[in-house]
């Protein structure tokens, strides 16, 4: 009889645990679990009826004492341990310990999509074998917002909604923001980046490059042009298009910026008039010098801004550590500004000239330094290349430390068309960097020099929300040993280590013994 109840209990056990195994494992067959938990209920509540003396005898005894503080102390601890586990679940951390962060998101892509304001959500269409990177990829996204909301759905299950949405291929993601729908089949944290901005925008800015002055072309593939740049302008989500002053009364309502790069002649008085129309209108322009070239001085000294004469040499260590000369000053000295905030990057300006902020500015005009170079003697703004040797001269050099770029603004006021007078209320911004060769084909994709002049254009355009260090590509960081290198390495770590612990367990044992 005793054995049959122990029997009883031992299979009440079973039973409660194959339950909880099967709430865990099959979700869908809830009812069986129930069923067969009851049943484990009851045959301990049989063993415990045919018990009940035994127990209470056990409940007084001091052994009993002792196991229920153990008892209690386990409960305890376990009921810690699901605390701290539920705390981190809700306010989790991650770290990523890639030399590179391959793992995090880019600054710009975090900032955007915490930004958001509104919903967004993002349906992936892909084969349940090739889900799991974009969902880890997605749910990175998601960390940084509430508003991100994703979904992963196989295409041969969902045929509705594949047609819903018109999908033509697998890797397909949908992103969904108040009425407007975008669709890309790039699984990339750039296109789905890119994507965000562009579903998430009202309406889509325009960038106008003159040309015609020997300026720097847009389209152009060699190391001097420019066609990298127009490729970071356009997936920032803007448009870009090339604007001859010459012929233009005014310059077109739809242009966010303007730029000019590098005029190798002067502009005429008639572009000088319609370039100062925009900018009294709350125009934004980029101007990017050379040293002895067309600096446009006079068109930019009235909103505070002087462009000096001369080249910027930098004998500081830390240029010749990066391999450039005393001609391209290595910047790391940033000014805090919007454009420049969290920037940790190095950025190159090959043979450029120091463009400052003008001593005495008109009310209502604010201007600053984007970033200097080196403090003096190490750094000075050199008048006279054509000397033996290059070195300071106290009577017309400039010493350094001398910024390279400038911003400015201003708020103005135009009439609005109507029976009444009314005036809205405008921002004129202006960013001069006395250099060129920084955004150039050559030097885009050097350290933080991209990432600047994008910087540049959406502070211009008033898109503060993409102001950030971009994606950066992974690089290759393989480790090259040599035959003898590699033969060492086998050796130490594959036969002798091994060996001397073996050794020592050996003799530990016998010692014991």
């Amino acid at each position: 009889m005793k054995k049959r109840r122990n029997l009883i209990a031992i299979i009440g056990v079973i039973l409660i645990f194959i339950s909880l195994a099967t709430f865990f494992l099959s979700p869908k067959s809830s009812s069986l679990a129930w069923l067969i938990l009851i049943s484990g209920i009851i045959a301990l509540a049989v063993f415990i009826f045919y018990q009940v003396e035994k127990i209470k005898y056990f409940l007084t005894t001091r052994s009993f004492k002792y196991t229920s503080n153990i008892i209690m102390m386990s409960i305890a601890v376990f009921g810690i341990v699901i605390l701290i586990n539920f705390i981190f679940h809700k306010h989790n951390y991650r770290i990523d310990t890639t030399r590179n962060k391959l793992f995090t998101l880019s600054p710009q892509s975090q900032k955007i999509v915490s930004s958001l304001t509104d919903r967004v959500f993002v349906k992936g269409f892909f084969k349940p074998a090739d889900a799991a990177p974009i969902k880890e990829l997605l749910s990175e996204y998601q960390y940084y917002s509430d508003r991100f909301k994703f979904e992963i759905i196989d295409p041969d299950a969902n045929p509705a909604l594949v047609k819903r949405y018109n999908i033509k291929s697998y890797s397909t993601l949908v992103f969904e923001f108040k009425n407007k729908i975008e669709k890309i089949t790039d699984d990339t944290e750039k296109a789905i980046t890119n994507a965000l901005i562009k579903v998430t925008r009202d309406e889509v800015k325009k960038i106008y490059f003159s040309t015609m002055h020997g300026e720097r072309s847009i389209d152009d593939i060699n190391p001097e042009g420019y066609n990298e740049a127009k490729k970071g302008i356009e997936e920032d989500n803007y448009e870009i298009d090339e604007i001859i002053l010459a012929e233009r009364e005014y310059i077109p309502d739809d242009c966010s910026v303007l730029v000019i790069v590098s005029p190798q002649t002067d502009f005429l008085e008639t572009e000088y008039d319609v370039i100062q129309q925009y900018l009294n209108r709350g125009g934004k322009l980029f101007l990017l010098v050379d040293p002895d070239q067309p600096g446009l001085e006079k068109l930019v000294e009235p909103w505070g801004i002087k462009v000096d004469n001369n080249t910027l040499i930098d004998t500081s260590p830390i240029g010749q550590l990066a391999g450039v000369g005393y001609g391209s000053p290595l910047i790391t000295n940033y000014e805090e500004t919007e454009i420049t905030e969290d920037f940790n990057l190095m950025t190159v300006f090959r043979l450029a000239r120091s463009v400052r902020p003008k001593a005495k500015t008109d009310s209502g005009l604010v201007v600053k330094a984007l970033a200097y170079t080196s403090d003096f003697p190490a750094s000075w703004g050199e008048t006279n290349l054509n000397q033996e040797e290059i070195q300071f001269d106290e009577n017309i050099d400039l010493k350094g430390p001398l910024p390279v770029g400038v911003i400015s603004e201003k708020e103005v006021s135009i009439e609005t068309e109507s029976s009444v007078d009314v005036f809205t209320p405008l921002k004129t911004r202006i960013v001069v960097i006395g250099d060129s060769d920084f955004a150039s084909n050559a030097f885009f994709h050097f350290q933080g020099n991209g990432d600047l002049f994008l910087n540049c254009i959406s502070w211009l355009a008033e898109q503060g929300d993409i102001i950030a260090i971009r994606e950066k590509e992974p690089e290759n960081n393989r480790l090259s040993i040599t035959v003898q290198q590699s033969r060492i390495i086998f050796w130490v770590g594959v036969i002798f280590l091994p060996l001397v612990i073996f050794i020592f367990g050996i003799i530990t044992y016998f010692q014991r013994r």
